[in-house]
């Protein structure tokens, strides 16, 4: 996170593995997303901050403390999303989004590529689109496991995405499958 969040600022998405690269952070609005919560969240920390210690200098210092980390969180899950592109290779598919999920997929896995919902359950599914619209649904033919930021590893069938090139990664990807 901090890695992100302060020292990846003269870094850009560099493709070393061969693979073909789609951002997810153009389109999506994120970037404009995090600048609005910074802005109310200076706002709140300083209104919070003076509202707790009236009753407790400690608590009201335990929660500034924590609003900072995660100011800190969400610009680094924003610099992650930047950087962080999700990667199509000669023969695997790497999903990430921003600081919050990774996973690297054989694609023999992969069942197909599309808009169309995937008929499963909820549990099933993964929907990583931006304010839950995805533009592109992988469906695998078995679950695979996917690792989120807290490092809990659930099995998913189906993973919903909003991407900046949803043609160019369909095509890519059926491609790569093929």
């Amino acid at each position: 996170t901090m890695y992100y969040a302060l020292f990846s600022w003269r870094k850009s998405s560099h493709n070393t593995d061969g693979s073909e690269p789609f951002t997810y952070h153009k389109e999506s609005g994120y970037a404009a997303l995090v600048g609005v919560l910074m802005g109310i969240s200076v706002i709140e920390i300083g209104v919070v901050h003076l509202l707790v210690s009236q009753w407790s200098e400690v608590a009201a210092l335990a929660i500034t403390i924590l609003s900072v980390y995660f100011m800190f969180w969400l610009v680094g899950d924003m610099r992650a999303s930047m950087l962080r592109p999700v990667k199509v290779g000669a023969d695997f598919l790497e999903i990430n989004s921003g600081l919050r999920v990774s996973a690297r997929i054989p694609l023999s896995k992969v069942k197909r590529v599309g808009a169309k919902d995937p008929e499963l359950s909820k549990e099933e599914t993964l929907n990583l689109g931006m304010m839950g619209v995805c533009t592109c649904w992988i469906e695998l033919e078995e679950g695979v496991e996917i690792e989120s930021v807290s490092g809990k590893k659930r099995i998913k069938r189906a993973i919903g995405l909003t991407l900046d090139n949803t043609a160019g990664f369909q095509k890519a990807l059926q491609a790569a499958i093929e």
